[in-house]
């Protein structure tokens, strides 16, 4: 059995939505107030806020596999929250621009990090954020990572080694040393280069930005590049099962790390005009633009790929080549975008969590092709998992508890 590492980032929605911009407007139900040192490795004196220890009336449901623990300590109309346990007791959640700790099962929430607000004046969401143990994790904000040892008493400001460029994603293995980041470095067009206006560098210089991924042997204090296939875009995500299995994947496609370096995945079959039949490998320069937006795997060679236009795909020899899967089967009803569902937790190479574009829990016991509903109409955002019966999910006003 493989755990799915913490976030699959970004949230179903906002992988959807790629060039939303999180509005700043945030309603505090608790009241809560914290006060915080900006500098790097500020200290901070964190607010608490109390859960409710009785359940909404407005939420009833028949399932037992879905539990309301709390509210969240704060609520934003347009943020995405994501959450992470380590076990039962110990856990987090993000509410846009600040980090919330837990140490009784959601009982009480304590503010041990807050973004305030970016260069430009906006407020300055936490793009991601991973714990290894309660002490030492990490918080990225807008071009920013930060890292932790005191379990969120400080936090220290990290190098950025894409300054010229975009920092898009990380993910540390579970040793807390090895790690990766992800995004995308500006350089020069070739004559013939294809790209999009929004890939180009706003200095004026002509410049493109261009997949980049670096690496950390010591916890982030220092980084070397790793090259990837040079295609236009950014690396928005990782997916590990160790420090020699490891795929990353964004707006530039999907790359597999074989041997220590990162190589392109590719179509597998093809029409009779000799064209991909893998929905899921379309990258279109341009809007829009259908790209990887969840893989996981169940082990070194059988995983999954969930495009943005809803295709699901399959592959058995470690990310080299995709198979189509599953098409959409319908459109979300919120937004109607093509329904999407994202892998969340793998229990084997047959039975897996997943989360649609509604915001509702799906399963499946064939492997991905077929796919039942939870419809418990909570709109949930993002899912942590230990184990199949350890499991939490996040909605924009609510922790919830999921086991099978």
């Amino acid at each position: 059995m493989h755990v799915l590492p913490f976030s699959h980032r970004p949230t179903i929605l906002a992988a959807l939505a790629i060039l939303t911009i999180t509005a700043p407007n945030v309603v505090n139900s608790f009241q809560a107030t914290a006060r915080f040192n900006q500098s790097a490795g500020g200290e901070q004196a964190a607010g608490q806020s109390i859960c409710s220890e009785t359940a909404p009336t407005e939420f009833k449901t028949s399932d037992t596999r879905v539990t309301w623990l709390c509210d969240l300590p704060e609520k934003e109309e347009y943020g995405h929250p994501q959450v992470q346990f380590l076990n039962d007791r110990d856990g987090w959640v993000t509410t846009s621009r600040k980090l919330w700790k837990t140490a009784d099962s959601g009982a009480t929430w304590q503010c041990i990090f807050d973004g305030g607000v970016d260069k430009f004046g906006d407020a300055n969401g936490i793009d991601d954020f991973q714990f290894v143990n309660s002490d030492i994790g990490w918080v990225l904000t807008f071009e920013e990572l930060r890292k932790t040892t005191d379990g969120g008493h400080t936090w220290r400001l990290l190098s950025n080694p894409l300054s010229d460029g975009w920092l898009r994603s990380f993910k540390f293995l579970k040793d807390g040393k090895v790690g990766f980041v992800g995004g995308g470095l500006y350089g020069h067009l070739g004559k013939n280069d294809p790209t999009s206006n929004r890939f180009y560098a706003h200095d004026g210089s002509k410049r493109s930005l261009f997949a980049a991924v670096f690496r950390s042997e010591d916890g982030g204090e220092t980084w070397r590049s790793q090259p990837v296939s040079k295609r236009a875009g950014d690396i928005w995500d990782f997916y590990f099962l160790d420090p020699r299995h490891g795929w990353a994947f964004g707006e530039a496609g999907d790359f597999y790390l074989k041997g220590g370096a990162w190589h392109a995945s590719e179509s597998g079959a093809v029409d009779d005009q000799g064209e991909p039949t893998v929905k899921c490998q379309e990258i279109q320069i341009g809007f829009p633009t259908y790209c990887p937006i969840n893989v996981c795997f169940a082990d070194s060679r059988v995983g999954w790929i969930v495009n943005s236009n809803g295709h699901l795909g399959k592959s058995t020899n470690g990310g080299v080549t995709w198979d189509d899967l599953r098409a959409p089967q319908g459109l979300c009803k919120k937004h109607g975008w093509p329904e999407v569902i994202v892998l969340s937790y793998l229990v084997d190479a047959l039975n897996a969590w997943g989360i649609d574009c509604d915001g509702n829990l799906r399963i499946t016991a064939d492997g991905g092709t077929n796919w039942s509903k939870l419809d418990l109409d909570l709109g949930l955002e993002h899912t942590s998992f230990l184990d199949a019966e350890h499991g939490w999910a996040v909605s924009k006003d609510a922790l919830y508890r999921i086991a099978l």
